[in-house]
């Protein structure tokens, strides 16, 4: 068999070209993909570090020094890491990190330590630097007559990331005008009614949350007993009764509701898909007209606020106070360290009641890896999976509210 000169091995690798580095050619993968295509990237980007740190990294000492030093991943994050063990089917590599964190945790209530819960998330950190370089490329490939000439008929951005791309100042960029993704959809949603079928309705919808907000990733974790926060599940509640009101009459909030209060509300019938779509169409009809305001005002702000979120940041203190349970081991680790800030938890009693809480989660997991193969073929199901999805809503992340994309 006669083999390919080396010297021409460059004809068949046409990505490789010298006037297009990795960056360059990711961005281009993205605009082909449809949707944003720096939304594209972070994805495609994290699942592949969520991918290595489960597959290779998960028993590196280095690696899970990092994770005990920032308490895991914040809850985006620690949703996106379940789903993608979900399907790898690596259980026992979620088992040894989640066991790391709440063993970390133990030590540290004993110690009398601050906790300081998701001040650095190790995937933030890292998404965000892969961002700026992604957006800074794409400005300065968006000054590139010839580049822009090709790309620009293809090139999607989310609202957010088309903001960022103008506050760049490469105004020769933002004659292109970065289109808002699958814009069509807007026609679609004055004809919805309710003889659509719930899954077409909830196709636009994903489609209109991914113009509005861009990437968030989806998860598969599977809605099993859970850690039982008791303010996690009063901030449930109470957002709950706020999504309807915010909802009656017909009417609709400001703001773009993001997916996760989106999907809770859906689940909780406090609002139909139709009432969700319309109000997706707004925001994105108002974003549009706010970018084509700020090529001339600087201070057009973008409706991408969600408007559940701030309610729930302003009423947190009224919320821990009314969920607080009668035996305040069940908080979550969010939750635990707002609760150590009140004088009420001062004592020891408290502290230990949730040492004693995180050191029978740890034995769960620990448990679990010892009963569980790196074969995915022989791991635990059913019933046996509680104990790491428990931890990981402790983390943070509320399996209750499923993703539209689901």
């Amino acid at each position: 068999m006669t083999q390919a000169p080396r010297s021409r091995w460059w004809r068949r690798w046409p990505s490789f070209r010298r006037d297009r580095d990795l960056i360059t050619v990711a961005i281009e993968r993205g605009a082909d993909a449809g949707g944003c295509a720096v939304c594209w990237v972070l994805e495609a980007r994290e699942r592949r570090s969520l991918w290595i740190l489960l597959r290779e990294h998960v028993l590196d000492p280095g690696t899970r020094g990092d994770w005990n030093r920032t308490l895991g991943f914040c809850a985006r994050h620690t949703s996106a890491l379940c789903a993608t063990a979900t399907g790898m089917g690596q259980l026992p590599g979620v088992a040894i990190l989640f066991g790391d964190t709440a063993r970390e945790v133990a030590r540290r209530v004993g110690a009398g330590a601050r906790l300081h819960v998701w001040r650095d998330c190790l995937e933030c950190g890292r998404e965000a630097q892969s961002e700026a370089a992604h957006l800074r490329r794409l400005a300065q490939q968006l000054g590139d007559a010839a580049w822009t000439e090709r790309w620009a008929p293809k090139l999607r951005l989310c609202v957010r990331h088309a903001a960022s791309i103008m506050r760049t100042g490469m105004r020769t960029g933002v004659r292109a005008r970065p289109t808002i993704p699958l814009a069509e959809h807007l026609r679609e949603i004055a004809v919805i009614g309710g003889g659509h079928d719930a899954r077409s309705l909830r196709r636009t919808l994903a489609t209109l949350q991914a113009a509005s907000l861009g990437f968030e990733s989806p998860s598969g974790v599977p809605a099993l007993p859970l850690w039982g926060c008791g303010v996690c599940d009063a901030e449930t509640t109470a957002v709950t009764d706020e999504g309807r009101r915010l909802f009656q009459d017909g009417g609709t909030p400001d703001g773009t509701l993001c997916r996760r209060h989106a999907s809770l509300l859906l689940a909780r019938s406090a609002v139909t898909p139709a009432q969700l779509a319309a109000h997706y169409a707004a925001a994105l009809q108002a974003a549009v007209g706010a970018l084509e305001e700020r090529r001339t005002k600087r201070s057009a702000v973008l409706p991408t606020a969600c408007p559940l979120c701030d309610f729930v940041e302003a009423h947190a203190g009224e919320l821990a106070a009314s969920g607080a349970p009668d035996s305040e081991a069940a908080l979550c680790l969010r939750h635990f360290e707002v609760a150590l800030e009140r004088p009420a938890a001062s004592g020891g009693a408290f502290r230990a009641a949730h040492i004693e809480a995180l050191r029978a989660l740890s034995d769960e997991l620990g448990e679990l890896h010892r009963k569980s193969s790196w074969d995915a073929r022989d791991e635990p199901k059913g019933t046996e999976q509680t104990s790491w999805i428990r931890a990981a809503h402790y983390l943070g992340y509320d399996a209750r509210a499923l993703p539209l994309t689901r």
